[in-house]
């Protein structure tokens, strides 16, 4: 993700440079430009936080329980499922979040129109870029839980187990334990994929938000209202 790196690397500058890591900022008295950095390294630390937890989600799929109730394990494989989902929804609205902030903050800008201008097609293509997979999520959480025809087999062998006491529990077992298999690595895949388009969707996003936030120098382009010199 190019652009995204383009960003991260202007705002750890401005870190590095204000001395972030060893100010108490809450306590101090910042100047404009500190105000103004400040709201843009924080916010962008949701984004950044949910990414994070997008891209790690692969790995919570790749280990399992060490549990002997097999139970369990299914319950962990659809809690991360659904987790998974549930983040990509709130990337979404972060990163919708974010682009709203910036173009507050030009709103005193004699570039604010043009910025207008630019932000609303980064609105729109981050939008309908994850539409399918929000849509999901959207269903899990208003409808069902989850929606998948191999979930929903596991989920009724799931509940044979919970009823089988007695002849036959070993066979459910067994059935239990090659549809977990499957289904997890299924969804392994599908996460993998999933986050191919979420790079590419993250790496336009920044694209489009850097031809205006960064200047020839990728540094982050100070609002005329936030400039020291404006005080």
């Amino acid at each position: 993700m190019k652009e995204l790196e383009k960003y991260r690397s202007a705002l750890f500058d401005i870190v590095v440079n204000l001395d972030l890591m060893n100010r108490n900022i809450k306590k101090e008295k910042l100047n404009r430009e500190e105000v103004y950095y400040t709201k843009l390294l924080k916010e962008f630390g949701e984004i950044n936080q949910s990414l994070n937890r997008i891209y790690i989600m692969k790995k919570y799929l790749g280990w399992t329980p060490n549990t002997k109730f097999i139970m369990l394990k299914f319950d962990y494989l659809l809690y991360h499922i659904e987790n998974y989902y549930n983040e990509i929804y709130i990337l979404k609205n972060r990163l919708n979040s974010y682009l709203t902030l910036i173009v507050r903050l030009f709103r005193k800008d004699i570039k604010y129109k043009k910025i207008i201008e630019m932000a609303n097609p980064i609105f729109e293509k981050s939008a309908i870029s994850l539409k399918d997979m929000i849509s999901i999520r959207g269903k899990h959480t208003h409808e069902f839980r989850f929606e998948d025809d191999e979930i929903n087999k596991i989920d009724i062998t799931n509940f044979m187990l919970q009823i089988t006491e007695h002849h036959n529990s070993d066979v459910v077992a067994g059935m239990f334990k090659s549809d977990y298999i499957e289904i997890r690595n299924k969804w392994k895949n599908i996460i993998i994929e999933n986050n191919k388009k979420i790079e590419n969707v993250v790496d336009v996003y920044f694209k489009g938000l850097n031809s205006f936030i960064l200047d020839d120098n990728n540094k982050l382009v100070i609002p005329n209202n936030y400039k020291i010199s404006n005080t």
